[in-house]
């Protein structure tokens, strides 16, 4: 038992590395958001004295990459880095699923680095640049006297790129017992746990409150929380999908093969006559 724990840990911590030192954007993007938390504490204990600066208003485009890194207020602050603390455990435990499934050395079917690249993206793009083009032509062409701070665009874009891995990850789940069903009962049982676990973390964020997912609230940026959200799904989708119809593609080649089991099958695929 203790060697299979030891494993397990070797694997996670193999996993946590190449996923975020094996891709400069995953780093990029996690040293983008620890500064966002470092950068809005300081502007609170410093009476608001970046928003000025930082914040993303009509003659202030540069705000397009900067307006995340503050926020209104404490609530703001909170609500949102609640809501990114959560996604990330989340990814943390799609990632403790894909260590348990796997030898350490050994790479999913959509490797650590990949995974990286994508959150990467996801935060820097799908998060930051998007919803900040999106809030400057639907909101501050039409006012300008409106300002936009905070990061609940990276929120809901990480949302959109979890969804697609945690469908994945429960079918992985379930094809791996449908293959072998008395030999994967132990692993079923590990894994099991730690997929329903994120896949129900990520629905509450849906069902909790539907009215708070798509912003509906005073001051709420409703535009940057759709863009994020649809290109963060985009962003993961295509490699989701793939990979899903790859399984889906294997199982049935082991289906037939199972299906020619009977010798006369292979005596004529060979060639000779009877």
């Amino acid at each position: 038992m203790k060697p299979r724990i030891l494993e397990i840990c070797n694997s996670i911590k193999y996993s946590l590395q190449q996923y975020f030192t094996g891709s400069k954007l995953a780093l990029l993007a996690l040293a983008y958001l620890v500064s966002s938390a470092i950068i809005s504490v300081i502007n609170f204990l410093f009476g608001e004295v970046l928003t000025p600066l930082l914040a993303l208003r009509p003659n202030q485009l540069w705000g397009i990459l900067t307006y995340p890194l503050i926020h209104y207020d404490i609530q703001h602050f909170l609500v949102n880095y609640g809501n990114l603390i959560l996604v990330h455990l989340v990814l943390i435990l799609f990632l403790i699923y894909n260590a348990i499934a796997y030898k350490p050395g050994e790479e999913p079917p959509i490797s650590y680095r990949m995974l990286g690249h994508t959150y990467g993206l996801t935060v820097l793009i799908s998060g930051v640049v998007v919803p900040g083009i999106a809030t400057y032509i639907f909101y501050m062409m039409e006012n300008s006297r409106i300002q936009a701070l905070g990061a609940s665009g990276i929120c809901y874009a990480l949302l959109g790129y979890l969804t697609p891995y945690l469908m994945l990850l429960l079918y992985n789940v379930v094809y791996a017992y449908m293959q072998n069903p008395k030999g994967n009962r132990k692993i079923l049982l590990t894994l099991a746990p730690t997929a329903i676990a994120a896949v129900i973390t990520v629905l509450t964020q849906y069902t909790l409150n539907p009215l708070t997912f798509l912003g509906y609230q005073p001051q709420a940026n409703i535009i940057a929380h759709f863009a994020g959200f649809i290109t963060g799904l985009a962003i993961s989708m295509p490699l989701a999908v793939a990979k899903t119809l790859e399984t889906i593609n294997t199982a049935a080649k082991t289906i037939l093969k199972r299906k020619r089991r009977n010798p006369l099958h292979y005596y004529f695929e060979e060639g000779y006559e009877p």
